[in-house]
């Protein structure tokens, strides 16, 4: 499989994982995570293995993702069996009954073992002023 055939898959791998995330599809967030998967954000560190990724999508969550669009796809392969994507993206969601957009920057790492993909790593920033001096 030539290079530009993987960075390819992940691209597709990622957006799969969204549409999963907005669908609500516990089992395909579970099967597209690694065991672990290492989640790094705002709330701080978290490393999930498969079954409670699982656990965690079925329940009920704080949010709903309505839309996204992702764009800036960019996959950097770090060796044959791990890639990089980085990517900007727009989410419209509701919050606790109320509706959020943002556009955020974010990174994940996919690796295969035994000729199947999944993420390891995943991470979002918030795009605006790096210091929030632009939120309420």
């Amino acid at each position: 499989m030539s290079s530009t055939t993987v960075e390819h898959e992940i691209k597709r791998l990622e957006a799969a994982y969204w549409q999963a995330v907005k669908d609500q599809d516990t089992d395909t967030c579970a099967t597209l995570s690694a065991d672990p998967c290492i989640i790094a954000g705002s709330q701080g560190l978290r490393t999930i293995p498969r079954e409670e990724m699982r656990a965690m999508m079925s329940q009920q969550l704080p949010y709903r993702l309505d839309h996204f669009t992702l764009s800036d796809l960019s996959v950097n392969m770090l060796s044959a069996d791990i890639g990089v994507i980085t990517y900007k993206v727009n989410e419209r969601l509701t919050v606790e009954g109320v509706a959020v957009e943002f556009d955020a920057a974010d990174i994940s790492v996919w690796k295969r073992e035994e000729g199947k993909w999944t993420c390891a790593f995943h991470t979002e920033s918030i795009l605006g002023d790096p210091f929030g001096r632009d939120r309420a």
